[in-house]
């Protein structure tokens, strides 16, 4: 991985469950890059959309949540070193990311059909490949 890359894992989720995942996810040799190279934001870094003026209108939950990169370029890890001309947010649902959308993009999200019968990545099982298209 290239020095300057910082990979950051940013959900709306609580931290204890993003752990569990980002662990195994990360033990996989194809990136064994992001163990030691990896932020974590979590859920404290998601305000409810019902808290802001312009995302409370456009909620589909009352517990949804969105991303302010304003709360992760204030931390104290990314502070002086991310900001907006050097920040890509990478999300699945494009309501979340409405107040940075010239640092975003996003795709459509997984669902459960679409991950259930494939291998985890560096296992060699039987099961069908994460081919290029992932």
């Amino acid at each position: 991985m290239h020095p300057r890359i910082q990979v950051a894992f940013y959900s709306s989720i609580m931290l204890k469950n993003i752990t569990p995942i980002l662990t195994d996810y990360t033990e996989c040799p194809e990136l064994q890059f992001v163990k030691n190279n990896q932020i974590v934001f979590d859920q404290r870094y998601c305000p409810e959309m019902k808290e802001h003026k312009y995302m409370d209108k456009i909620k589909d939950n009352s517990y949804d949540r969105y991303r302010d990169l304003n709360g992760v370029w204030a931390d104290e890890q990314c502070k002086d070193k991310f900001m907006k001309h050097n920040t890509l947010l990478i999300d699945s649902d494009d309501k979340k990311v409405q107040l940075h959308l010239e640092n975003s993009i996003t795709n459509e999200p997984y669902t459960f059909e679409d991950v259930q019968h494939l291998s985890p990545l560096g296992q060699d099982v039987d099961a069908p490949k994460r081919g290029e298209e992932w």
